[in-house]
């Protein structure tokens, strides 16, 4: 009676062929990357409460465009503003970088749908992320 009128069902993730090497690859970076972006936004609070009258959060704070440079040098200098941005910059990184590790990890399984559609899903985070750059 499995055939007519039953519901197809999804694989448990468990029951799937991936290589575990992928899996523990996509709990480490989202495990590494909340990690190391709380750390940074915590750290660069703390340091700018030490500082909140820097050139450099002024000048963030009054308009001045955000920059990858603005962000390196107050990174570089353990400015707060700077750290805040870093810490910003992995938060919005980890996901993307879970992404591109779920498109490896299905086709390694030849999972055509769910390549497609995670490849998809990274085009459109890339786009996004293109027109958010240049407004």
């Amino acid at each position: 009676m499995a055939g007519v009128g039953a519901a197809r069902t999804m694989p448990r993730p468990e029951d799937v062929d991936v290589p575990p090497i992928l899996r523990q690859a996509i709990y480490y970076t989202l495990r590494i990357g909340v990690g190391a972006a709380v750390l940074l936004l915590l750290a660069g609070l703390a340091l700018l409460l030490f500082e909140p009258s820097s050139g450099f959060a002024a000048t963030l704070t009054h308009g001045t465009p955000f920059s990858i440079r603005m962000l390196w040098s107050g990174s570089a200098e353990g400015r707060g503003i700077g750290l805040l941005l870093a810490g910003f910059l992995v938060l919005v990184l980890t996901p993307l970088v879970r992404v591109v590790i779920s498109a490896i990890m299905f086709g390694t399984v030849h999972d055509r749908a769910f390549t497609t559609l995670t490849l998809a899903v990274l085009v459109l985070l890339g786009v996004s992320m293109l027109l958010g750059a240049y407004p």
